[in-house]
């Protein structure tokens, strides 16, 4: 871009480092560039990649505002700096030949391969049995919409264009992309066999030349079937390869069970992954089915810039280090799940980088990190309750709960009616994660007969993992209570959703009870 290779509709260009899929990589830069984004491109060390192909990306240190990767190319090493980052995913598709017990051949084949196969498939001639397809879909893993949208367009070309007769055996049929009901609705109307197997999978008989029989339950008229098809064709999940972990590891950002970015948290938007800057492109097609590369892209470039204006401003409340207290045990830097903590001369938290999640303050052992600002989720009028000094009287039943969830809960279920004992003491906190083993002792010696942690459930948690941490600590404590001779239930651990009002009321009501009993 000539003249104007640094502005864009009078705004500065951003350097954003795109780290990923070789072949999507050309079209993510030049959709950046066109969103006003200058891409750096680097990707870690892949195998049979020509040598030099794209700059190796070593580390990406520093974190939001100060980020600097590390590239190696081949004039050597060198560091440079970036605004945020962009994984691009490819994933690898493949099918569940294993768990279905069944061997790959020419008439048992990948969803991907037969929709190659299909424009040259023959039509029957005028008497002759009119061939068979049958689709696996979700029965040997989860399925995707995408898989359900082409399995059915392929069946709808062999049932109007070819004459063919098709078959669909499924699992849990995904159906969430748009307009995909009515294609299952189609396809039934147009003679397509549709079984669902809720309980157990077909059995799959091996006959001569190659060809397979498939012997199944009809659940809705309970009677037996015996299928020969021409065609078995089983469908694929996208699966995350060691290039797709090996990225995630390299930007510092968790990754879902799938082992794709980001992680599937309820209180992330779109592709923002725990780290703040870097964002995630999905493998391939969205969930639903659907090529979304151009939005992503707008999307993307709209977070950056949107990262650009938080840049400029401190946040309203983060974590601070009292370097008086501090001994540079390296604990918060380790703890954080947002990779905010910089060391230097001092060990200090990047208050743009942080999400004032808490973690850090809950693992320091010397109790030198406070989150300070104002406190978030009080009432009109309502002061900051500050966890490390609840208002304790001796019997009270003290209950710390994560705003986001069991705060929420807790007013649902007040709402409802549902109203726990009234001798008990809520404390809502930004995360369970801040809550250390010493805070739920210091309440137990101030007289709490039970100190109960409320936490977002597992994959949830706003701080990716605040809610394991608080699920550990809350675990050693009662460790040490054992070990003392005192009662190990005096410390208890439950999590909830933020709609889970009538739990709320039952888990705390449960827990005073078993406190009485004990």
């Amino acid at each position: 871009m000539e003249g104007g290779a640094d502005e864009v509709k009078g705004e500065a260009r951003l350097d954003i480092l795109v780290v990923g899929d070789e072949a999507a990589g050309p079209g993510v830069v030049k959709g950046l560039e066109e969103n006003g984004l200058r891409a750096v491109r680097a990707d870690v060390p892949v195998p049979r990649r020509r040598e030099g192909a794209l700059p190796v990306l070593s580390e990406l240190s520093g974190c939001f505002g100060t980020y600097e990767a590390g590239l190696r190319a081949g004039e050597g090493p060198r560091r440079r700096p970036v605004r945020g980052g962009i994984v691009v995913q490819a994933g690898r598709r493949e099918a569940a030949f294993e768990p279905l017990e069944l061997e790959p051949g020419d008439r048992v084949v990948t969803l991907s391969a037969f929709l190659e196969a299909l424009p040259g498939l023959p039509r029957p001639e005028t008497g002759d049995r009119a061939p068979l397809a049958v689709f696996l879909l979700g029965l040997g893993g989860e399925s995707s919409p995408r898989a359900t949208r082409e399995a059915l367009s392929a069946a709808a070309v062999l049932l109007e264009d070819l004459g063919w007769r098709a078959a669909l055996l499924y699992g849990n049929l995904k159906v969430s992309g748009a307009g995909l009901e009515a294609a299952v609705r189609d396809a039934r109307r147009k003679g397509a066999l549709l079984l669902r197997f809720s309980g157990g999978r077909p059995t799959f008989v091996r006959q001569g030349e190659g060809r397979v029989a498939v012997d199944c339950l009809d659940e809705s008229s309970r009677s037996r079937l015996t299928l020969h098809p021409d065609w078995i064709v089983v469908d694929e999940a996208l699966r995350a390869g060691p290039e797709e972990r090996e990225r995630a590891e390299r930007v510092g950002a968790d990754p879902g069970p799938d082992g794709f970015l980001p992680s599937d948290n309820v209180y992330r938007f779109g592709l923002e992954t725990n780290r703040r800057g870097i964002l995630a492109l999905p493998p391939g097609a969205d969930p639903l089915g659907r090529e979304t590369l151009e939005d992503d892209l707008a999307a993307a470039a709209l977070e950056m810039r949107a990262l650009e204006r938080f840049e400029s401003r401190e946040p309203d409340r983060a974590a601070v280090i009292d370097p008086g207290l501090c001994a540079r045990c390296l604990t918060c830097y380790r703890a954080c799940p947002h990779g905010a903590v910089a060391l230097g001369e001092r060990v200090e938290i990047v208050t743009r980088a942080c999400f004032a999640c808490g973690v850090c303050e809950g693992a320091c052992p010397a109790r030198a990190i406070a989150l300070q600002g104002p406190g978030r989720g009080e009432g009109p009028g309502e002061a900051p309750r500050d966890p490390e000094r609840p208002h304790i009287r001796p019997g009270d039943l003290v209950v710390f709960g994560c705003r986001r969830s069991a705060d929420r809960a807790r007013a649902l279920c007040r709402h409802l009616g549902e109203e726990p004992p009234g001798d008990l003491e809520f404390v809502p906190v930004d995360c369970a994660g801040c809550i250390s083993r010493q805070t739920i002792m210091d309440a137990l010696l101030a007289g709490a007969s039970g100190v109960l942690v409320l936490a977002c459930h597992p994959g949830n948690c706003h701080a990716e993992r605040g809610n394991l941490e608080a699920r550990s600590r809350v675990e050693a404590v009662r460790r040490f209570l054992q070990e003392a001779g005192m009662d190990p239930g005096r410390a208890g651990f439950h999590t909830l959703a933020a709609n889970m009002g009538v739990e709320y009321g039952r888990t705390v009501r449960a827990f005073r009870e078993a406190l009485d009993r004990g």
